[in-house]
């Protein structure tokens, strides 16, 4: 397709009457120009169609008179009124609209964060809990003259922690249990407090607590308890006759199974250490850790 603009057409209606008619077509990328009868006619012609990969685009139309090709005599320009007016390049309305392009895929809607607890509290280990330090088994607990209030303990079968001192009423060794029945022991000025204040006849009667101490049982109640693997047993004894001390009361450790198969009292003199035929006696401290009695302490009264 061409479109021809007339520059002048008295000279057009000329060449056809006279039939002198010339035409010499200079060709210059899209652009030809015409001469006949010597008046020059401009004709733009659109390029061939090239490939390409996207949408095609309108070519812009252009103009004026093209250049002298090449091996070709340059060809006078008209001026002033035969001068070619320039065409207006195409605007947006005169532009094709754009190919539609693929619709922008829909997002998948996001779950939201699963809520994440907060850490458990963590326990202590157990060896981080302290217990209390167990006293020496060999030495006496109360040495008839130190005052002392012993460990009161808290209503229940088991024991918590702690030092109590009990009267024995029974020994399982195949179970490794004891029976015992716990008191409270106040001696010297704490004795005669107590004496004081609870049986007021006696005290005033004598003054004093006899012998220097008070075992106070409101309650008879018989525990049974567990003895630990490793539990140590110790009673009180007196040293022989003629030996050079100061106190012949001293203790003396025993094993489990020997003293469990002793009776309460034994014959004349089992009370001296190294006996034949010793007694166990009937008041212990029993030192309990965990719920198990690992020490089991004698106590003299006198």
């Amino acid at each position: 397709m061409s479109r021809t603009m007339q520059v002048t057409q008295r000279g057009v209606e000329q060449g056809r009457r006279s039939g002198r008619a010339r035409r010499t077509a200079v060709r210059c990328g899209a652009v030809a120009a015409v001469l006949v009868a010597g008046v020059a006619l401009v004709a733009c012609e659109e390029p061939p169609p090239t490939a390409s990969a996207g949408p095609s685009s309108p070519t812009p139309v252009r103009t004026g008179t093209p250049g002298p090709a090449a091996g070709t005599t340059p060809t006078q320009e008209p001026s002033g009124a035969d001068a070619d007016e320039p065409t207006p390049a195409p605007g947006p309305a005169d532009l094709p609209a754009p190919a539609p392009g693929p619709a922008p895929a829909e997002s998948a809607p996001t779950a939201p964060p699963e809520a994440v607890a907060p850490p458990a509290a963590v326990a202590p280990p157990v060896d981080a809990v302290p217990t209390l330090p167990l006293k020496d088994p060999l030495v006496e607990r109360w040495d008839g003259v130190t005052p002392m209030v012993s460990t009161a303990p808290r209503s229940g079968t088991s024991l918590e922690d702690g030092d109590f001192i009990a009267q024995l009423h029974g020994v399982d060794l195949a179970a490794r249990t004891v029976d015992v029945d716990i008191y409270i022991l106040h001696t010297n000025e704490y004795a005669d407090a107590w004496l004081e204040e609870h049986d007021p006849e006696q005290y005033a009667a004598i003054g004093f607590a006899l012998n220097g101490y008070v075992r106070q049982n409101d309650v008879t109640r018989i525990r049974t308890l567990p003895l630990a693997d490793d539990v140590r047993v110790t009673r009180f004894c007196f040293r022989p006759y003629g030996t050079s001390v100061d106190d012949p009361l001293t203790m003396e450790e025993l094993p489990l199974d020997r003293w469990a198969s002793l009776p309460a009292w034994g014959g004349l003199g089992s009370e001296r250490c190294g006996a034949a035929e010793p007694g166990r006696g009937e008041d212990y401290w029993l030192d309990v850790r965990g719920g198990e009695v690992v020490q089991l302490v004698g106590q003299y009264y006198p």
